[in-house]
């Protein structure tokens, strides 16, 4: 039997309890201790335990494991003993019994090998806030499945949410459109603070284009023509900095589209931004159709 504790990360304060002598742990739902860590492999190293004692293999992860601060090599077998902290990607665990409380504040779980480089405290903790904040949207974006709400209650929420994911933007556009007519039928917004321009509209070129192609689009310099196809007499290429803009697809059928900007700041988005939002615009569209 083997008895898993996770001691930081964010699976902190669980623990496991497996009948069987050998075990995987990593990123992956495969994985019979599944930890979800960015900084984790899918499957990161292999715990079994052989004549009454633990042994462990990191199974080449990207990130490496530290055993007691110190780093072994992947491939390799290695001897662990019962509460000795172990740390992988932003988690630390230990196994067969918790690591004592006097020994954990002096393990220092940051030190993160990659190429031969340590990863910089700040990097990592900012790592695990961002981390933390798309979990934390995941989860309270899944719960409106649970609710009965009318639409706009849910597309208040929504934006709500966004804004608390994304603290640089400036306004959050929903635009839904009819799916017979494809023609825009609705359309609800929300700004952060009195100094954006609330009558200031959206690119109609970028929603036009996304509800197209179907296909997310992402600016964070200044427009270009290169970035969207705009028309001669789009007014916003001086105005907005950086725009996200996310189709609402059900079923293979696009309901309309997510319209995230900044008013004068450029740069505000990541690509890892623009993957939340469109791996979650199916659960959205699927919300907004139910409280249709």
């Amino acid at each position: 039997m083997i008895n898993l504790y996770i001691l930081k990360g964010p699976e902190t304060g669980k623990s496991f309890e497996f009948k069987s002598d050998a075990i995987y742990i990593g990123r992956s739902p495969e994985s019979e201790a599944q930890i979800r860590d960015p900084l984790v492999s899918r499957k990161h190293l292999k715990v079994s335990l052989k004549d009454q004692k633990y042994r462990i293999i990191d199974l080449q992860s990207s990130n490496g494991t530290i055993v007691g601060n110190k780093k072994i090599d992947p491939n390799i077998e290695v001897d662990v003993e019962e509460g000795v902290p172990i740390s992988i990607g932003l988690s630390v665990f230990s196994i067969g019994k918790p690591c004592a409380e006097e020994i954990l504040p002096n393990f220092d779980s940051t030190m993160l090998p990659k190429g031969g480089s340590l990863i910089d405290k700040e990097s990592v903790n900012q790592r695990y806030m961002q981390y933390a904040n798309s979990v934390n949207f995941i989860y309270k974006v899944s719960d409106l499945l649970k609710e009965s709400l009318e639409l706009n209650d849910v597309l208040d929420k929504i934006m709500s949410h966004i804004f608390d994911l994304l603290i640089g933007i400036d306004r959050v556009f929903i635009i839904l459109i009819d799916t017979k007519t494809m023609d825009i039928s609705k359309v609800i917004s929300k700004s952060r603070g009195d100094h954006v321009d609330r009558d200031m509209e959206y690119s109609q070129d970028i929603v036009k284009q996304v509800i197209r192609d179907k296909k997310a689009v992402i600016i964070s310099n200044t427009y270009s023509k290169e970035d969207i196809e705009f028309s001669k007499t789009s007014e916003l290429i001086n105005k907005t900095g950086s725009v996200i803009c996310v189709p609402l697809i059900n079923r293979s059928q696009i309901r309309g589209v997510i319209y995230i900007d900044t008013i004068g700041k450029t740069n505000v988005f990541r690509n890892e931004d623009l993957e939340l939002l469109n791996a979650l615009s199916s659960i959205i569209a699927l919300i907004i159709q139910n409280s249709l």
